[in-house]
C-alpha cells in the first residue's frame, strides 16, 4: 500500500501488466467515478467518504496506531477470512 499511495502510476501500471490488462490514466482517478457514477449508496457516503478522494499519503501507517491487542484481533479476524478465500 505504501508504494501505491506514493507512485501510484507505476505500480498501477505493473498491476495491469501482471494481470494481462491495459493500464488506463483514469484508474488513477478512481474516486472521481464512485461518487459520479453513483457505485457508492448514498448512506454508506457519510463513513466512507475517503472514498471520494485521492490516496492519502499521511495515512500510510495509519495501521501503526493500533495497539498490540488491536493488531492481534486484527490479524485472527483477516486469518479465517482469507482462508476462506
Amino acid at each position: 500500500m505504501k508504494i501505491l499511495s506514493f507512485e501510484p502510476k507505476r505500480e498501477l501500471s505493473l498491476i495491469c501488466d501482471f494481470l494481462d490488462l491495459e493500464f488506463e490514466e483514469e484508474m488513477l482517478h478512481y474516486y472521481t467515478t464512485t461518487s459520479k457514477d453513483g457505485l457508492e449508496p448514498e448512506e454508506y457516503l457519510a463513513w466512507k467518504k475517503k472514498n471520494l478522494q485521492p490516496l492519502q499519503k499521511d495515512e500510510v501507517n495509519k495501521y501503526n496506531q493500533l495497539s498490540n491487542n488491536e493488531l492481534e484481533n486484527f490479524i485472527q479476524i483477516a486469518d479465517v477470512i482469507f482462508k476462506k478465500i
